[in-house]
């Protein structure tokens, strides 16, 4: 029997090997695997929503987190079971923008209770404290609302047009946030000006659709005064038909803060829009996540981003502020 010497350096890295097998089988090793956030979106198509993803992922990354991306597509039903199977892939914790709020509950109930942390954003009050949510983070869907309708009533006082007709432009689902934002523009309008009168309120899904609607507005209400847009898609519609209609006495103002709505703020054709405030809100719910998942801590006073007019005044600061670069920079192209 012939019998080989084995080299010192040869056993020393078997023994190097077999250690690191030894620590990528055990149970610390498969402990370290990094924890992930499910974000459930309700659109990913504008630029709300994608500076808010954009916020989520480089949160996460700084907290070593990975993260499960879900767009529903404004199809209450596909959410639904998109949270469920976020539920089912075990994620750590959970950052929905609910399209329908009674039918979300049941199933954020469900995460709850698998031990799932569940970021409450945009509930309503009396749901948060029921539940017992860990947070309630809003984008300040009634300030919006406010800066929004102060702004069309500033302009159409100065225009002599205290008895205006105005026409509302909303979503095709119905969305808790959505209804604070036109409740708060009525306030501060139609509430405060009893001669001013809603004449008109439609629904569009869609850019092409709200420019459709508004048209239509247009041709049904030859003497209509103003519009109030409740989201992105429907307020560049109604922008681009006033563009192209030489509507140029129609009041338009209303929510969000996209590059385009930012164009048309600056080329006068938007009057003013109370912005969401899309990067420090999803920044914000990976705080609370992390601090909910390292610490066990809660926050139980509601948190609101602030909502601040975007305007001829401020468009250019807003917009650096949002996007990271001059609006020029996107008003060239």
């Amino acid at each position: 029997m012939v019998r080989r010497n084995l080299s010192k350096p040869f056993v020393a890295g078997l023994f190097c090997l077999a250690v690191a097998m030894a620590l990528l089988l055990s149970p610390a090793a498969a402990q370290a695997a990094p924890k992930t956030i499910g974000l459930a979106m309700h659109f990913m198509q504008d630029d709300w929503s994608l500076s808010m993803k954009r916020a989520v992922e480089e949160t996460a990354k700084k907290y070593g987190y990975a993260v499960a991306v879900v767009d529903a597509n404004f199809d209450p039903a596909r959410q639904l079971e998109q949270v469920e199977s976020l539920i089912l892939r075990k994620v750590d914790a959970l950052i929905v923008i609910a399209l329908n709020t009674e039918q979300i509950l049941p199933v954020l109930d469900k995460a709850i209770k698998r031990g799932i942390t569940v970021v409450g954003s945009g509930l309503p009050t009396d749901i948060f404290y029921e539940k017992g949510y860990i947070s309630n983070i809003w984008t300040d869907n009634t300030m919006m609302g406010i800066v929004s309708g102060r702004q069309m009533a500033e302009v159409l006082l100065r225009k002599g047009k205290s008895d205006a007709k105005i026409a509302i432009i909303d979503a095709t689902f119905n969305m808790h946030a959505l209804d604070l934002r036109v409740q708060a523009f009525k306030f501060m309008t139609v509430d405060q000006y009893p001669g001013m009168k809603i004449v008109a309120t439609e629904r569009a899904g869609s850019v092409e659709d709200a420019l459709k609607v508004s048209e239509n507005l247009f041709t049904a209400n030859p003497d209509l005064d103003a519009i109030f847009a409740t989201y992105s898609a429907a307020l560049i519609g109604a922008a681009r038909a006033k563009q192209s209609r030489k509507k140029t006495d129609v009041v338009l103002t209303g929510i969000d803060a996209d590059k385009e709505v930012c164009k048309f703020v600056k080329l006068g054709i938007i009057d003013g829009s109370g912005v969401n405030n899309s990067y420090p809100f999803g920044v914000e719910c990976v705080r609370v996540a992390h601090e909910n998942m390292t610490a066990k801590k809660t926050f139980p006073v509601p948190y609101y981003v602030p909502a601040p007019l975007l305007d001829a005044n401020s468009v250019e600061q807003i917009y650096r502020e949002l996007y990271g670069e001059p609006l020029s920079a996107y008003m060239g192209k």
